[in-house]
């Protein structure tokens, strides 16, 4: 997992070849009017999903991971508590290939996600996204998806 503002974004280029251009589109000026659900950025090798929602409280939220991508969690408005902690710590359930959705139960610790900061989540990142601070409010999200293995940019 790695978490950092927008700003900083270029130390993370060289980990993932989909990097440089999800980047570039977290970075473009108009995020705020992008229309929500799925937008392509470079075929399946990346997409971003536009969300927008009222956050949740901690016992409405799901653990998850992914095995086919990892996510960019980008917040552009609002502000957002995520449960971290490593896949191999939790209880795994049912893996959904179709959806890239590992579920899981267990227990990890929390983190917030501000305006203009993003977290990265690998294969072994279990994550709790989209619960609420100190009370529910709306955030505006975009959560990039790149493709692990490939070599196509």
């Amino acid at each position: 997992m790695i978490l950092d503002k927008l700003e900083y974004s270029k130390f993370y280029l060289p980990i993932h070849p989909s990097f440089e251009k999800a980047f570039a589109f977290l970075s473009m000026n108009k995020r705020e009017s992008l229309p929500v659900g799925c937008i392509e950025i470079n075929g399946e090798d990346s997409y971003a999903v536009v969300q927008e929602y009222i956050t949740k409280l901690p016992n409405e939220g799901i653990w998850e991971a992914h095995r086919k991508y990892l996510d960019i969690h980008y917040i552009v408005e609002g502000v957002e508590r995520i449960g971290i902690a490593p896949i191999s710590q939790m209880e795994l359930g049912v893996y959904n290939p179709e959806r890239d959705f590992q579920s899981m139960t267990g227990n990890g610790q929390m983190i917030e996600l501000y305006e203009g900061s993003f977290v990265i989540f690998f294969p072994q990142d279990a994550h709790m996204p989209g619960l609420a601070t100190d009370s529910r409010t709306p955030v505006r999200k975009i959560v990039i998806k790149c493709l692990l293995g490939s070599e196509k940019t």
